[in-house]
């Protein structure tokens, strides 16, 4: 039976540079196509109102600054829970990565037993090629001790 992993790691927010620029493309990603349809739709809704009802009709203007209130308080709701999203996103690739170079370096510095680990929750993929060259790390390993 295969032996559980529980490596853990504490820190959400790797302030790695690459981390960093995954965050950056989330977030343009999502929000680019989120102001536009937003500035669309509220555009939309408000000139079809103003056409119909009249732009001096005085609960008009009260429903103006309810709408842009809520807007308001949405907005930065909407962002703070992207940025999170985006946090958690990249956090999924970098963290791995950024596992995997610090074994290396520790595997240059002498330590060349190492077996580089990672999380059960790491991505398939990343798990796949860190395997691998485990492997050939071992067969590197067992060349050196035959000679």
């Amino acid at each position: 039976m295969a032996e559980k992993n529980n490596i853990r790691r504490t820190r959400i927010f790797l302030n790695h540079p690459l981390q960093n620029q995954y965050i950056l493309h989330i977030i343009i990603a999502a929000l680019i196509p989120m102001v536009v349809l937003f500035l669309n739709v509220y555009l939309l809704i408000w000139i079809s109102v103003t056409q119909y009802i009249g732009a001096g009709e005085p609960n008009l203007v009260i429903a103006f600054d309810r709408v842009n209130s809520f807007v308001l308080l949405e907005i930065p709701l909407v962002l703070l829970f992207l940025f999170l999203w985006a946090i958690y996103i990249s956090h999924k690739l970098v963290g791995p990565l950024l596992r995997l170079e610090i074994d290396l370096n520790k595997m240059l510095e002498g330590e060349h037993g190492l077996r580089i680990q990672l999380r059960d929750s790491d991505q398939k993929e990343i798990k796949d090629i860190v395997e691998t060259l485990n492997k050939v790390l071992e067969l590197k390993n067992d060349s050196l001790r035959l000679n």
